[in-house]
């Protein structure tokens, strides 16, 4: 594919991407149901981590995890770079979502992030819940957004979502 045909299919994924995030937010419960993940052409797979069932795009980090020099005595230090993604919250409604942090890995030219969300609702690890989509839309606009990414049609997001006090998925 050439690079404008690469410009037209990003500049096509993120208005379909941003006519979901619409549609998200016009529905009134925070659970999303089987018919509105079809409505929506949202498929939901899982995903594992272990050897059994491999990921399409992520793979376990092998390497050491050094951590960045970063200066303690500043007032304040971001939790996460500036990506440009927006608030990527929601703390108007019940229940409230944030993303905590993203990571990538920024010396490597691919488009792969994660988030971590907190989430203040309470359900089960096989829903997915309208903020989730929210934020890991706005995540994947942002990443079809960059210039430096400008060689890549898919910009793949792994969520791992704390919901309530006493729930992880």
């Amino acid at each position: 594919m050439d690079a404008a045909s690469k410009l037209r299919e990003r500049d096509s994924r993120r208005t379909a991407l941003r006519a979901i995030a619409r549609s998200l937010e016009q529905l009134e419960g925070p659970v999303l149901s089987r018919r509105d993940l079809n409505n929506l052409r949202i498929q939901q797979l899982s995903m594992s981590l272990g050897e059994e069932q491999k990921s399409l795009f992520f793979k376990p980090y092998k390497a050491p995890i050094r951590a960045p020099e970063i200066d303690t005595l500043a007032y304040y230090y971001p939790d996460f770079g500036n990506f440009n993604f927006g608030q990527l919250m929601d703390i108007s409604k019940n229940p409230r979502w944030q993303v905590h942090a993203a990571w990538n890995m920024p010396q490597a030219k691919v488009p792969h992030m994660k988030v971590l969300m907190y989430s203040g609702i309470i359900g089960n690890e096989h829903e997915l819940f309208r903020g989730e989509l929210l934020a890991i839309i706005d995540v994947m606009c942002g990443r079809l957004n960059t210039r430096s990414l400008r060689s890549h049609i898919i910009a793949p997001v792994s969520a791992l979502s704390h919901e309530h006090p006493a729930k992880k998925k």
